[in-house]
């Protein structure tokens, strides 16, 4: 008789995340994450952006095929329904445990069956904005998901995470005083850290812009698709990989747009902000939509649509090669990171904060420095990508 083959396709979508909060320095992801555990067990790496941060998984990209087949040596192959019933069960424990309210896509794509020992071995993928950015394998056996070097029962919820001890905080860098303090917010468009930070700058660059010189500066990667085992253009502007976002060409572009309006036309550029950060907050603009929204956005906030395509199309790599320097320069290597004179600075992360901070590195501090900004309770909660 010839041995029965069993196979089955599914996807179980389940939310994860992508990013992790860190200390407001250059780069993110101090600690250890469940996603990162994971990534570690398998030995192939959960690459996520777009996710993690986000932001900020280390690791290759997995290798297992897809269009694996384990031959069956008996008569006693599950049935469909107790396949699936399994990926429920098996992708619901995972959520609850290891992924849950975060933001990327886990999904079981095919299960194989060794139906003698009862091994059930399950291929997944893990997906940001719809595009794959990891994946591996792990095995079922009775009520166990067995990964290598790690077993999960589950009927036995994993204990809450306890937060890595973080070395003692460095002291903080003393800011030089200046007439008019230079003050460079690096970001990345659609981290939500970067968002956040950008959103309680709005206030107090409206209250100093006339005093200070406050910007937005993007932080630009090389090689970044490369070592993620993906293709150029999901993450790249160039083939050769000098200027590359981390949650995709989308991100990139909209960094050299935002970039063109700081340049031909700064005094729209908060208010061009504003918008996308009020949608982004809401849930309806992100990297992945960017693309058909920023013109209603721009035209909204007064900015020259034409004037901004011009320079996107004619200096984007002008505009792409200075802020390279510029993290170079500065060691920027995360989203956000706070450059005040030209060095690391680190404000309490809401507008009253950052007007503070800002108000500091005056000579002479303005009049303006005397009022209060909205805000002021606590400041948000530290975190970057990077």
């Amino acid at each position: 008789m010839e041995p029965k083959t069993h196979k089955y396709k599914k996807t179980t979508p389940v939310q994860g995340s992508a990013h992790v909060a860190a200390p407001e320095k250059k780069a993110c992801c101090t600690g250890q994450s469940p996603i990162i555990m994971i990534a570690a067990a398998l030995a192939i790496g959960i690459l996520v952006g777009a996710l993690l941060a986000s932001s900020m998984m280390g690791g290759q990209k997995a290798t297992v095929p897809t269009n694996k087949t384990v031959v069956v040596t008996g008569a006693n192959a599950a049935s469909p329904a107790e396949i699936t019933a399994l990926e429920g069960k098996v992708a619901k424990y995972i959520e609850e445990n290891l992924l849950k309210g975060q933001g990327v896509v886990f999904s079981i794509s095919d299960t194989n069956v060794l139906a003698n020992a009862e091994i059930y071995n399950m291929t997944f993928d893990i997906k940001q904005n719809g595009s794959s950015v990891g994946g591996g394998e792990l095995f079922a056996v009775g009520n166990t998901v067995i990964l290598p070097q790690l077993v999960l029962n589950l009927d036995v919820p994993m204990p809450a995470q306890q937060p890595a001890a973080q070395p003692p905080a460095a002291p903080p860098t003393s800011v030089p005083k200046t007439d008019k303090p230079k003050v460079e917010l690096f970001i990345m468009s659609f981290c939500p850290y970067g968002i956040q930070a950008a959103e309680a700058m709005a206030p107090a660059a409206g209250l100093l812009g006339s005093k200070a010189n406050i910007s937005l500066g993007y932080v630009i990667y090389d090689n970044y698709a490369k070592n993620r085992g993906a293709n150029w253009s999901q993450y790249c502007s160039d083939a050769s990989e000098k200027y590359c976002s981390m949650h995709g060409v989308t991100e990139l572009n909209e960094d050299i747009r935002q970039m063109c309006i700081q340049k031909y036309q700064p005094t729209k550029l908060w208010a061009y902000m504003s918008l996308i950060i009020a949608d982004y907050n809401a849930r309806t603009v992100s990297a992945s939509n960017i693309a058909d929204k920023w013109k209603g956005y721009a035209q909204t906030a007064g900015v020259d649509v034409a004037k901004v395509e011009t320079c996107f199309n004619t200096e984007a790599e002008t505009l792409l090669a200075a802020q390279v320097a510029l993290n170079t320069q500065y060691g920027v290597g995360g989203s956000p990171s706070l450059i005040v004179n030209g060095v690391d600075a680190s404000f309490a992360r809401n507008p009253e904060g950052y007007k503070t901070g800002i108000c500091g590195a005056f000579n002479t501090a303005p009049g303006e420095c005397s009022q209060t900004l909205a805000g002021t309770a606590a400041a948000a909660p530290a975190g970057g990508c990077g």
